[in-house]
């Protein structure tokens, strides 16, 4: 018996591992479909052009707008209202000055 298996058999375990493979090739082929776009977008110049149209000060308002929701909700646990506040300080250190995050 594992881990509160009645089954007798044993391989409880075993029956979650082609999903979990499954999943990790999932994920190693976006992986590599993402590295692809990167480096087709970098080689064409596209990169660059993409981020000049970026509306920087309508992202900044939708990214407080997602966590003020996020942080409204009740099931939120301490520890994930934590790691959002110092990823917010984070962000905050870096808008005020872009090169510190570089130096560092």
């Amino acid at each position: 018996m594992l881990f509160g298996d009645s089954s007798g058999d044993g391989n409880a375990a075993d029956s979650t591992k082609p999903a979990k493979d499954e999943k990790d090739k999932k994920a190693a082929d976006d992986l590599d479909a993402f590295e692809h776009l990167r480096k087709v977008l970098q080689t064409d110049g596209l990169d660059k052009l993409i981020v000049e149209r970026i509306d920087v000060a309508s992202l900044q308002d939708q990214v407080i707008q997602v966590v003020n929701l996020f942080l409204s909700f009740e099931e939120v646990k301490l520890e994930d209202r934590h790691i959002i506040e110092s990823a917010m300080s984070l962000w905050a250190t870096l808008l005020s000055d872009p090169n510190k995050g570089l130096d560092e």
